[in-house]
């Protein structure tokens, strides 16, 4: 029975791209590119032999498989973005420390109004602060404490709800055993990781980004009014983050 070998060579894809990044990580390029290019081949591999074998009942398995492996590759994203969460990082500073003490003073009963003022068409990120990661802080250390591992949460929860909207764009553009192997590799890039670990916008910038992007997608291929609807709200909140969602949603 062949059916379950578009689904090793997916597992041998997956393992090949995580020894790959491991070498890439510890600086050891040759054998990185090496492995790299290994998953790429078994991942081709995986499609071609996919495609060959269709059939109504191995198509509801696929559905499962893939669901499956959608849910191991974000527990493996959300592990590599909360390990030793609590030990201060390298790139800890003063605005990690802001974002914590406004937080602080919503929870004292201190709410700024004049915040929502402040966007990034008026120099958010350098003058003033984000109401709604302000306010995101404030929740995180309602439920969770006044420590540092909740203030870095709230970037470990951006960057999961990065992981599955990458998966829906790529899905929606191409087909889902590609937007796998595409959340695959954002869940162990040591750059999202380490945006994904700083209590900071970077991460939750990024996610808005593909929000506006997947939303935009869903309003023009299925024509209905609610994306549009929610591609306005969150296009008319972006505003509140760094400027790369404003090139985004521009």
């Amino acid at each position: 029975d062949l059916s379950a070998l578009p689904l090793i060579l997916l597992l041998f894809s997956f393992g090949a791209a995580l020894i790959g990044w491991i070498n890439l990580s510890r600086g050891v390029v040759r054998q990185a590119y090496f492995f790299l290019g290994l998953s790429f081949l078994y991942a081709l591999a995986c499609g071609l032999t996919g495609n060959r074998m269709r059939s109504p009942q191995s198509s509801r398995h696929r559905g499962i498989t893939i669901s499956l492996l959608l849910a191991l590759i974000i527990l493996l994203g959300f592990v590599l973005r909360s390990y030793a969460l609590g030990d201060v990082s390298f790139r800890f500073d003063h605005y990690e420390s802001d974002y914590a003490r406004e937080a602080l003073r919503v929870l004292s009963g201190h709410h700024n109004i004049g915040l929502w003022n402040s966007t990034i068409w008026r120099g958010l990120g350098h003058l003033n602060y984000s109401p709604i990661y302000i306010y995101s802080t404030a929740l995180f250390f309602k439920i969770f404490g006044t420590t540092l591992i909740p203030l870095k949460l709230i970037a470990v929860t951006w960057g999961i709800f990065a992981l599955l909207l990458t998966y829906g764009i790529i899905s929606t553009l191409f087909s889902r055993r590609l937007a796998l192997i595409t959340v695959f590799f954002l869940a162990v890039s040591p750059l999202h990781i380490n945006y994904s670990r700083i209590g900071l916008l970077l991460s939750s910038t990024m996610t808005v980004s593909l929000l506006v992007v997947y939303l935009l997608l869903r309003a023009i291929l299925r024509g209905k009014l609610l994306p549009y609807i929610l591609l306005g709200i969150a296009v008319t909140f972006a505003g509140y983050f760094y400027s790369r969602s404003e090139e985004h949603t521009s």
